[in-house]
């Protein structure tokens, strides 16, 4: 295991982490600039946060983690976006007063999801719900938010662009997409209006 598997364990974001690591650096990168996390020397800030809250030193002598894996950079930086202070995913759903607690926990990848589900206000019964069904009740949230953004001339492109794409659709129903998620699919790379991005989604 990994430093950084080992911290996200430990914080309850395996998830986001596994999630944030297989995407593309340029996706990764995007979404630090969102969120105002800085991304210099990754591992060496990243191995100090991680390090930090696991309360180990690297100098220590066993370390139960490999402090040097493969891809290295490329967890740091999924380390960074998530458990940056203040800005980054964990911080975003705490309050002032917790903020200002130094005492207080950080949030998991759940309580993550559901704060994101109270603040949209989705219909949704948190209780004994698990991280992937979370994720699946905000994505579906946004689908739908989405799809009524868009004119009905932008409709007809996006079922043209589906109706074009029968590999693609295949491939995604086979994945287990609902309708719902192949249009979202559809969407978003209809943003760039670039059948290859469809492409690029389908072979990731």
């Amino acid at each position: 295991m990994s430093l950084f598997e080992a911290w996200a364990e430990e914080q309850g974001v395996t998830l986001s982490l596994d999630a944030l690591r297989q995407m593309d650096s340029v996706a990764r990168k995007q979404i630090a600039e969102m969120l105002g996390v800085y991304l210099s020397d990754p591992w060496r800030n990243g191995a100090a946060h991680a390090l930090y809250n696991l309360g180990v030193e690297a100098d220590d002598q066993e370390l139960p983690f490999d402090l040097y894996p493969w891809g290295a950079d490329t967890q740091a930086e999924a380390c960074l976006i998530i458990g940056a202070n203040e800005y980054g995913i964990q911080a975003r759903p705490h309050g002032t007063p917790r903020t200002l607690n130094p005492l207080a926990d950080n949030h998991t990848w759940g309580e993550v999801l559901v704060s994101v589900i109270m603040d949209l206000k989705i219909p949704c019964q948190v209780d004994e719900k698990s991280e992937e069904e979370f994720e699946s009740v905000i994505f579906e949230y946004v689908v739908e938010q989405e799809w009524k953004s868009k004119d009905e001339r932008e409709r007809r492109k996006i079922q043209k662009l589906i109706n074009q794409q029968l590999e693609l659709i295949s491939g995604l129903k086979i994945a287990g997409l609902n309708a719902n998620k192949r249009r979202w699919v559809s969407i978003w790379c209809f943003g760039w209006q670039n059948e290859a991005s469809l492409m690029a989604i389908y072979k990731r």
